[in-house]
């Protein structure tokens, strides 16, 4: 994990020093990142022998109701209403 952050550190000031664009890439790549999650989540939630707590707690959420609130921004439905 460390060297992926390594990667796109050195990717960034690549196209920041030649393009003028590093931050559209890495914009580009959070996007990316945030549909990854949200396919893990929607996968996780439909299997019923993790909790929420555990779920949020595998994707290090600071608290229950950040999980709560990104999973309806996401996946437009609340953990519960989403597990139905």
């Amino acid at each position: 994990m460390m060297l992926i952050r390594i990667l796109f550190i050195v990717i960034k000031r690549l196209l920041v020093k030649y393009n003028h664009k590093g931050s559209i890439f890495f914009l580009t790549l959070r996007v990316l990142k945030e549909r990854k999650s949200s396919l893990t989540i929607s996968r996780l939630l439909k299997d019923k022998n993790y909790s929420f707590t555990d779920i949020s707690d595998m994707f290090n959420f600071s608290f229950p109701s950040y999980f709560t609130r990104y999973v309806k921004k996401y996946l437009g439905a609340s953990p519960s209403d989403f597990r139905k």
